[in-house]
């Protein structure tokens, strides 16, 4: 009996194993990035409850000893007066010891015998002053203000004054405006603020960028940190707040144009303004329509002036030129210069000397 060859051929064909796409693959890790994140983001809170806590009871326990402390030193106050000489009185009866090498953190209250030595409680304030200086002058709690650490050795930059795309370019003041790799990394940001913002869920819809929680705005901002290191250079997030905020403003924009985001009603008096407007008119101020029409004016008042200059300047090139025509020699007519009894006797007398020696030759 012969065997099939296509029998034999799919009874050898291992089975494919099933892959994922690497759309899903991606999606997982982005999963798998964001727990983490999630997961770091809730350590941080527990961490600064605790250190808020510790921050609470130290403060509490020094303000305590503080007060104790004013008690034992009007005690002090007491127990000097009761001893110290007056005016009127004997002189005789004064310690022994001047009250001039008294110092009240030197000597032991055994008055009531339950009251513990000074100079323990000053050296357990000193303690807790030095703990309380210490926590101070700790870094500030990991919040999404000022989580914008540097890898390595690069430098932080600060924030500009102003606000961006009003007084500095955002681009330019980022560094990346100096090469095309520099302007691909720039765009590059843009699209992957607006995947964060839509993934991390922030109201945009219901607040404005003021008004949304700040724990909302350091997750968002943890996200960006996680996904562009690049945003770790710049101090306090003002990078990915400034590119967030631009995204956020246009969102909410196009939200009020399409009627699908209820305006505050704060803004309410806009939209009276507006229907009062006269859609036939211009919409321009008052103040810029002054300055365009004075500037016109301005305008036109020296178009005029040039032009008067340029008549003056033709009238009396005229002028010069009529002046010249008329101090030209007279044309010769026939007749005018005496040959025939025209003219004076010395012109006739030549005439004659000439007419005789032409006779003589």
């Amino acid at each position: 009996m012969t065997d099939n060859p296509e029998n034999h051929s799919s009874a050898t064909t291992k089975p494919k194993r099933g892959r994922k796409p690497k759309k899903q693959q991606a999606i997982e890790a982005e999963n798998t990035a964001l727990a983490k994140i999630v997961a770091d983001f809730e350590a941080l809170k527990v961490a600064q409850a605790a250190r808020d806590a510790e921050n609470a009871r130290l403060s509490a326990e020094l303000e305590a000893l503080r007060a104790h402390q004013l008690t034992v030193s009007s005690d002090h106050q007491a127990n000097l007066r009761e001893f110290t000489p007056t005016r009127e009185g004997n002189l005789s009866t004064a310690p022994a010891t001047p009250c001039e090498n008294f110092h009240p953190h030197a000597i032991a209250v055994n008055t009531s015998g339950s009251q513990p030595d000074v100079s323990s409680f000053t050296h357990r304030r000193q303690v807790l002053e030095g703990l309380v200086t210490a926590r101070s002058n700790q870094p500030e709690r990991a919040t999404g203000n000022n989580l914008a650490t540097s890898d390595g050795d690069e430098p932080i930059i600060p924030k500009p004054k102003g606000q961006a795309a009003k007084d500095f370019n955002l681009c330019v003041r980022m560094g990346l405006s100096k090469s095309t790799k520099g302007l691909q990394s720039y765009n590059t940001l843009i699209r992957n603020t607006h995947r964060a913002v839509h993934e991390s869920r922030i109201p945009w819809d219901k607040y404005e960028w003021k008004d949304i929680a700040a724990a909302d705005k350091a997750l968002l901002f943890a996200i960006m940190r996680e996904r562009d290191t690049i945003l770790k250079r710049f101090e306090n997030d003002w990078a990915s707040e400034c590119l967030v905020r631009q995204y956020v403003k246009n969102l909410r924009g196009k939200g009020f144009r399409s009627k699908t985001v209820q305006r505050s009603a704060k803004y309410d008096y806009l939209a009276a303004n507006s229907a009062q407007r006269d859609p036939s008119k211009s919409r321009k101020s008052a103040a810029r329509e002054d300055y365009a029409r004075r500037k016109q004016k301005a305008k036109e008042a020296k178009k005029a002036a040039k032009a008067a200059e340029k008549s003056k300047r033709r009238r009396l090139r005229h002028h010069i030129e009529d002046g010249e025509s008329d101090m030209e020699s007279p044309e010769f007519v026939e007749g005018s210069s005496g040959l025939h009894g025209g003219g004076s006797g010395a012109d006739r007398e030549n005439q004659e000397m000439d007419m005789q020696m032409d006779e003589q030759f």
